[in-house]
């Protein structure tokens, strides 16, 4: 048994659905959604329809879009599931960049492998899991490496490097790969999120650094320890709260001992060190600025591709974005916005075309749930009698 729409309008008025139901809140009240992913569909459609030599172009949305095994949403696009058959070619090469100089350690250049294996910081296990033969000595103190591999592990690390020089302030954003987290609903989720991430770095750094005896690894390490169990049990204890952000989200001030000189110098390296990721990144104060891997729509509804797709193909409802180039020219469209930022997700005004009281349900339950009890977690799912 289910819920009426007669216990919902008595709070609210939205019913019957295809004439009153407001517009969906990503639509009508616009928020910024952006993926942060340089990514043209038409250009991707077509490369997979010609590598899979497919004829239905809509087989060539579900390369790429994998339902999860409910059928109702999809997995989140991943670099190696997704990306990595056609990005980061074995021949992909970084530009000639300059060897960072002992004696002006402000000045713009990488760390090379050797430099950074006698380090031995924390964190630095990846170094000797490196092959030396992936990097090239060029004329002119240049170093070239080859292959890159997705998050290459010398190019953050020497990102990492320039960020902390141009940026002393990042404080606990320093244990994240990327910066600039981006909007969402639920500000705890994200938060702790960062807190996982920020913790599995720390005990990557202590793992490092254990067991060896010299003073000073062993003071870095009682500190790594200490920082970790205050990120541990804040995590554990659920008391994160919406100014933890600032932690992690810190407004970039440049380091006011460097001249504008060396800012602008260490910003232009910046751009060249991360050249093979802004192929599909975002890059901002010298950091990969974070990938949304979930547009953030229909948070309080419920939508099941499954009931769907016996009637309705992929392109009959998500139409915001032309992705083969035939239909942009069909529909007139000159200049095509064509980013993985744009919501292409049908508004009201699809939906309504079939629920209706003629043709499929309109009813309130078909898309909601009910108001659980909120005292008994159980009942988040009940349909009443």
């Amino acid at each position: 048994m289910h819920v009426s729409n007669t216990h919902c309008v008595r709070c609210h008025d939205h019913a019957p659905f295809e004439k009153k139901h407001p517009q969906f809140d990503f639509a009508a009240m616009p928020a910024a959604d952006d993926s942060t992913l340089r990514f043209p569909h038409i250009r991707h459609v077509k490369e997979v329809m010609k590598r899979q030599k497919l004829v239905d172009v809509e087989r060539s949305c579900l390369y790429c879009h994998h339902p999860q095994p409910d059928g109702k949403r999809f997995e989140p696009i991943e670099f190696d599931a997704h990306c990595e058959t056609c990005h980061l070619a074995p021949t992909q090469q970084t530009p000639p960049l300059k060897i960072k100089s002992a004696e002006a350690p402000l000045s713009p250049g990488v760390e090379t492998l050797e430099t950074i294996r006698r380090k031995r910081g924390p964190g630095y296990a990846w170094a000797f899991q490196t092959s030396p033969n992936e990097f090239t000595i060029k004329p002119g103190n240049r170093i070239v490496k080859s292959p890159i591999g997705h998050e290459d592990p010398w190019i953050m690390e020497n990102l990492k490097m320039v960020q902390s020089q141009l940026y002393p302030n990042f404080g606990l954003a320093e244990l994240l790969k990327t910066t600039n987290a981006l909007s969402t609903p639920n500000a705890k989720l994200k938060i702790a999120a960062m807190y996982q991430e920020a913790i599995q770095t720390l005990r990557s750094y202590s793992a490092g650094l254990r067991g060896r005896p010299e003073p000073e690894v062993q003071k870095e390490l009682a500190r790594i320890d200490s920082l970790l169990k205050k990120t541990e049990n804040k995590l554990r204890n659920h008391s994160m709260a919406a100014a933890d952000l600032k932690m992690f989200m810190p407004r970039a001030v440049a380091n006011p001992s460097l001249t504008s000189q060396q800012v602008d110098d260490l910003t232009l390296f910046v751009d060249d060190l991360t050249k093979p990721c802004q192929q599909c990144h975002t890059v901002a104060n010298a950091s990969i600025v974070r990938v949304q891997k979930d547009q953030q729509v229909l948070m309080r509804a419920e939508f099941d591709h499954r009931a769907h797709i016996i009637h309705r193909r992929c392109l009959d409802c998500h139409t915001e974005i032309p992705i083969m180039q035939s239909t942009a020219d069909s529909l007139g469209l000159k200049k095509i916005t064509d980013r993985s930022l744009i919501q292409n997700i049908p508004k009201m005004e699809t939906c309504v075309e079939c629920h209706n009281a003629s043709e499929s349900s309109n009813r309130c339950i078909t898309c909601h749930y009910f108001h659980p009890n909120k005292t008994n977690r159980s009942s988040l799912l009940l349909y009443l009698d």
